[in-house]
C-alpha cells in the first residue's frame, strides 16, 4: 500500500508475461477443467493490461481502480495487480439467491438490499448480530449489519453516512452477510481448516469404490474360491504331477465349481484379477472346463495347470496345510476391516453436532477407536489417511500446529495469522455482538486485501459502543 496515494510506474511487463503464460496453458493443456480455469485468467489478465494502458487502472495506488473509491475491494490477480473490478460485484451469490426467494424478491441486488433496510429486514441483520451465525467473505459484507448496528446504537447520523456510501452501488456489490453457523474458538487459538470442509472431504470419501473394495472382495471371496479350484486339481496330483487319475466324482464337482465361478463374477464385479488370461485361477479354470468338457486339457494346457498349481503350492503352501491356514487367516482379518466409505460416514456422524465454520477442539475425541455401537463391528483404529482429513482443522495454538505438521511451511502459517490479529485488535471491544462483528470484518479485510480495513463504517460502529458507554 501506498501511505501518500502517489502513483507508482509499474510496467507491463509482469503483466505481459503472466498472460503469456496462462495463454499457453488454455491452449494446451490436457485437461479440460484446468483450460477452462485458464481461460479466466487470461481475461483477468487481459483486463489488467487494457486498464493500464487506457488510465482505468493506476497499479500501486490506494485507489487502483478509476471510480471505485478507498472501500471497495478491488478484484486482484496474482501479484496484487487489480483487474479494474470489485470483488463483490458479479452475479447474486448463493445466500443472496437463498435470501431473495426466502422473501419472495427478484433476485437482483437493489431489491435485496431494498428489503435489509425494511423494519421486518433490519430485525434480520439485529437477530444475525446477536446469534453471530453469520460470516463475511468481503468487508463490504458487513455494512448493512453495521447499519443495523449504529440504528440500535441511536447513531442514526452515523448509519445514514454509511448508507450514503454504499448506496451508489447497492445494485452492483454484495452488501449481505453470508449465513454460517458461530465460530466460537478459544482466544488464541486457529484452525487451517473448517469442519465444514472437513466434512465436504469425508462426503467424498463415502462415495468411493476404488482398492479398499476391490481388495476386500478379492480377499473375501475370491481367495478362498481359489483355494478351492487348487484342491479340486491336487486331488487328481500324483508325485507332484496334476491330472494323473480322477475321483470317480471329480468332474461333478468340477462342474458344480465352474457354475459357482458364473455366479460369483455375475455377483462380484469390482476384482478383474480372475478374468485375466494368465492368471492362475484362469488358467485353472479354462482347463477345468476343457476336462469337464471331456476335450483336455491339451498339452500345452496341461503345462500351464501344472506351473500354476506348482507357483501357488510355493507360495502359500497346499490348502488345509499350517502355512496356507495362517496366510488365510491374516487375510481375513484384513477383509473384516471396514472400508474407508463406512469410517468416513462413522466420522461424520461424530462431526454432526459441531459449528460447521469452526475448528475441532478436541480431535482426539472424534478420531478415537470405532465401536460396535456405532455401525462399525469391532474396534478399529482410523487409519492414517481419514486422520489427516479431521487433524487439519484442529483448532489450537499456532506453535501446537506446527508441531502436529498442520502447519508444514511459513505460507501456511501466514493464512491463519489474520485470525490472531483480528481478535487482537478487537478484543478490547466488550459488547459480544459488536465484538463479533468488528472481528469478522477485520478478518475479511486482512485476507481479501492484506492490509488493515479501510471501511470507514467499521470504525463508526466502534465509535457509536465507545459513545453508549459514555
Amino acid at each position: 500500500m501506498n501511505p501518500n496515494d502517489t502513483p507508482i510506474t509499474i510496467g507491463d511487463a509482469y503483466p505481459a508475461a503472466q498472460l503469456s503464460s496462462v495463454l499457453t496453458t488454455a491452449l494446451d493443456h490436457e485437461d479440460p477443467a484446468v483450460r477452462a480455469v485458464a481461460r479466466a485468467r487470461v481475461e483477468a489478465w487481459t483486463r489488467v493490461i487494457e486498464g493500464m494502458c487506457d488510465g482505468t487502472l493506476t497499479i500501486g495506488s490506494r485507489t487502483p481502480v478509476r471510480d471505485l473509491p478507498a472501500w471497495v475491494t478491488p478484484d486482484v490477480v496474482h501479484g496484487g495487480f487489480a483487474t479494474g473490478g470489485a470483488a463483490a460485484e458479479g452475479s447474486p451469490r448463493p445466500h443472496e439467491e437463498a435470501l431473495a426467494a426466502r422473501h419472495g424478491l427478484p433476485s437482483r441486488r437493489h431489491a435485496i438490499h431494498a428489503h435489509l433496510l425494511t423494519e421486518e429486514g433490519l430485525a434480520e441483520l439485529t437477530a444475525l448480530l446477536d446469534s453471530g451465525d453469520y460470516a463475511l467473505d468481503l468487508p463490504e459484507q458487513g455494512a448493512l449489519l453495521t447499519v443495523a448496528w449504529l440504528l440500535r446504537a441511536g447513531d442514526t447520523a452515523a448509519a445514514l453516512r454509511v448508507l450514503a456510501d454504499i448506496e451508489p452501488f447497492a445494485d452492483r456489490l454484495c452488501f449481505t452477510p453470508r449465513p454460517a453457523p458461530r465460530q466460537d474458538t478459544p482466544p488464541g487459538t486457529v484452525f487451517r481448516h473448517t469442519l465444514g470442509e472437513v466434512r465436504d472431504s469425508l462426503r467424498a470419501r463415502t462415495h468411493v469404490t476404488g482398492p479398499p473394495h476391490v481388495q476386500q472382495e478379492a480377499l473375501a471371496v475370491w481367495n478362498p474360491f481359489a483355494d478351492r479350484v487348487l484342491a479340486h486339481w491336487l486331488e487328481t496330483a500324483v508325485d507332484g504331477r496334476v491330472d494323473v487319475r480322477r475321483p470317480g466324482d471329480w468332474t461333478a464337482r468340477g462342474r458344480a465349481l465352474l457354475e459357482e465361478y458364473r455366479r460369483l463374477a455375475a455377483e462380484h464385479t469390482l476384482c478383474a484379477k480372475h478374468r485375466k488370461p494368465k492368471e492362475y485361477l484362469a488358467v485353472l479354470l479354462t482347463a477345468l472346463r476343457e476336462a469337464v468338457e471331456g476335450t483336455g486339457p491339451s498339452p500345452r494346457r496341461r503345462g500351464l495347470l501344472q506351473h500354476a498349481v506348482d507357483s501357488m503350492v510355493r507360495k502359500r503352501g497346499v490348502p488345509g496345510s499350517a502355512r496356507h491356514t495362517a496366510v488365510r487367516r491374516e487375510q481375513a482379518e484384513h477383509a473384516a476391516r471396514p472400508t474407508h466409505d463406512v469410517l468416513s460416514r462413522m466420522l461424520l456422524d461424530r462431526l454432526a453436532p459441531l459449528t460447521g465454520g469452526s475448528g475441532i477442539a478436541d480431535t482426539d475425541a472424534i478420531l478415537r477407536p470405532t465401536t460396535g455401537a456405532e455401525g462399525v463391528p469391532g474396534t478399529w483404529p482410523v487409519p492414517a489417511p481419514l486422520r489427516a482429513i479431521v487433524v487439519r482443522a484442529s483448532a489450537s495454538t499456532p506453535d501446537e500446529l506446527v508441531e502436529w505438521g498442520v502447519i508444514p511451511s511459513a505460507e501456511v502459517l501466514a493464512s491463519v495469522i489474520p485470525d490472531l490479529t483480528a481478535e487482537a485488535e478487537t478484543a478490547a471491544v466488550a459488547n459480544p455482538a459488536l465484538s463479533r462483528l468488528l472481528h469478522a470484518h477485520h478478518l475479511a479485510a486482512l485476507v481479501s486485501v492484506g492490509a488493515r480495513p479501510r471501511h470507514g463504517w467499521a470504525e463508526a460502529a466502534r465509535s457509536a459502543w465507545a459513545a453508549c458507554r459514555a
